[in-house]
């Protein structure tokens, strides 16, 4: 079932490649921003990873976590690319793609986004198809608070259709500014001028 603005997730433990236990949502952070990938070799995932690897310290720096969820194997993925900032979470039987409601579609290239991104994923060389198990796989933003509500939550139309890094900071400031109700923890005091 799609998740919603509102919706509270109870506490999820998760495995990263690395074998770690992970609590979603993390509540030593003010946002936990789960995204649900295609394959760990999908080119339009990894053209749009390396944008959020750019601005990884921005991300950060606005109290976001960010946790990555691949239908592939925690052994597929280490393989591919072990150098990520962020959580990866290798979930090739889809289990938690399921539980938030994350769908697949034959429209995945069904945008000029998604071909373009496409093909600047091919053209950096950041592919394969190997371990794909079905390249019709959409993907999925969902913001949480430290409470574990949905703070947003996007579901995209094709493989292209994500939040960039500018959007997810623009959706966290928002939630924050309009639900204060949804965290524990206080924001940041703002430096005196």
């Amino acid at each position: 079932m799609k998740k919603r603005f509102g919706d509270r997730i109870a506490p999820l433990e998760v495995r990263t490649i690395l074998g770690a236990a992970q609590l979603v949502p993390d509540s030593s952070l003010r946002f936990t921003h789960l995204q649900f990938r295609r394959w760990i070799g999908c080119p339009i995932c990894n053209d749009h990873i390396a944008r959020f690897r750019r601005h990884h310290d921005r991300i950060a720096a606005a109290g976001i976590r960010e946790v990555m969820f691949f239908h592939s194997t925690p052994e597929e993925i280490l393989a591919f690319d072990s150098t990520m900032p962020f959580e990866m979470v290798g979930d090739a039987e889809r289990v938690y793609y399921r539980q938030f409601g994350v769908e697949r579609g034959w429209l995945f290239l069904a945008s000029w986004r998604a071909i373009a991104g496409a093909a600047r994923g091919f053209a950096a060389g950041k592919y394969t198809f190997a371990n794909a198990r079905g390249i019709d796989g959409l993907p999925a933003d969902i913001l949480l608070s430290d409470m574990g509500v949905v703070l947003a939550a996007h579901y995209g139309e094709d493989a292209a259709d994500h939040w960039s890094v500018d959007e997810l900071i623009a959706t966290a400031r928002a939630a924050e500014q309009l639900h204060p109700h949804h965290f524990v923890a206080k924001p940041a005091a703002a430096p005196l001028q």
